[in-house]
């Protein structure tokens, strides 16, 4: 059975109702999707391609979760980045939401976008507020023309610098937590009451290549470009290039380009990162009951990056385990590479630049 359910990768409703119910039809045809509505199954939005027959139809659909682009609301920064997107569009389909009794409405913020300042950000985050909505998602922009091709129209001029971006993040995290949102982890907040924020409080939350979530015991199939699979200890990836895509599938075959099964390194590296990204805690004998090592002794590369974490108050560190502070939980990121074996030295010095 299908448990979780998300239809994301860009903006799925710029798909007209007919497709999207051809879409749902193939999948039902393949795969066991749960009728009562007691799964996950959630769906992005373009609060600019939706209205209420759109919402009404992903209800009708199975659809309990939505996810709604937001960017920013000031007017100078939709221009800078050619996204025109008024308050009133992104209430409306928040209401219709509520009223078509969906389970969760997250949102999407980004700050260090061209033209930004903190005090334009602070409204932004304000007007989000008054929306309620169950979950926010508050990320960086990453600034990679080189990949992405409409980044180039941005003029580079008119980003933030870092220090405006982290002023921006200082303010949004006090804001959220003045409004009784939680700090789930890697740009995540949440209400008390959302199942992430319970999850997080009872020790079970779990993070996969979809975020945070309470179905970390599924396994996870992926479909589409470039999307990301993982069954059992098997992780894998379809071609990132439409053409080669479409024409694997139009000659009867996978999709897959790359996979990795998971070495005995890999589980426990993943455990590792697991317990920190997800609660900010680390049990060393919890690890080395599980695994039958010597955590001090597996991990003695990693320890130096650990005590220059802790002298910069990011951690604590004891004998027993790891706990993130407060300074560091906005950093947890940079935490869990350390442990990430697959990261080069140059990657781990490129990301403190960015922080």
């Amino acid at each position: 059975m299908v448990e979780q359910l998300h239809l994301g990768g860009g903006t799925p409703t710029f798909l007209s109702h007919a497709e999207l119910r051809r879409l749902m039809a193939q999948l039902r045809a393949h795969f066991n999707l749960l009728e009562d509505d007691s799964g996950d199954y959630g769906i992005e939005i373009d609060p600019r391609e939706a209205d209420w027959s759109t919402m009404g139809l992903l209800r009708e659909l199975g659809f309990n979760r939505v996810s709604l682009g937001v960017q920013d609301l000031d007017p100078t920064v939709q221009r800078a980045i050619n996204r025109m997107q008024s308050l009133e569009e992104t209430r409306a389909i928040v209401e219709a939401a509520r009223t078509l009794q969906f389970r969760s409405v997250n949102i999407d913020l980004i700050y260090g976008l061209p033209r930004q300042t903190a005090q334009a950000f602070s409204r932004t985050v304000d007007e989000i507020i008054e929306l309620q909505p169950d979950r926010l998602s508050v990320f960086n922009y990453a600034h990679l023309p080189e990949r992405f091709m409409p980044q180039r129209r941005i003029d580079t001029a008119e980003l933030p610098d870092a220090r405006s971006k982290l002023l921006m993040l200082e303010r949004t995290v006090e804001q959220l937590g003045n409004a009784g949102y939680r700090y789930i982890g890697m740009d995540h907040f949440a209400l008390p009451d959302d199942e992430l924020a319970i999850a997080q409080e009872d020790l079970t939350l779990q993070r996969n290549f979809q975020g945070y979530t309470t179905h970390g015991h599924c396994d996870l199939i992926g479909l589409g470009v470039s999307a990301i699979s993982q069954i059992g200890e098997l992780y894998s990836q379809n071609s990132s290039d439409l053409s080669d895509y479409q024409r694997l599938l139009d000659s009867d075959q996978p999709a897959t380009r790359r996979g990795l099964m998971c070495s005995d390194d890999d589980r426990i590296r993943r455990a590792v990162i697991q317990q920190l990204i997800c609660h900010f805690m680390l049990d060393f004998a919890e690890i080395e009951k599980a695994f039958s090592i010597d955590f001090r002794g597996y991990f003695s590369d990693a320890w130096p990056q650990l005590l220059g974490m802790e002298k910069d108050g990011l951690i604590a560190l004891s004998a027993a385990g790891i706990e993130v502070k407060p300074a560091g939980r906005l950093l947890v990121r940079a935490v869990c590479m350390v442990f990430d074996a697959y990261l080069t030295r140059q990657n781990r010095q490129q990301f403190s630049r960015v922080i």
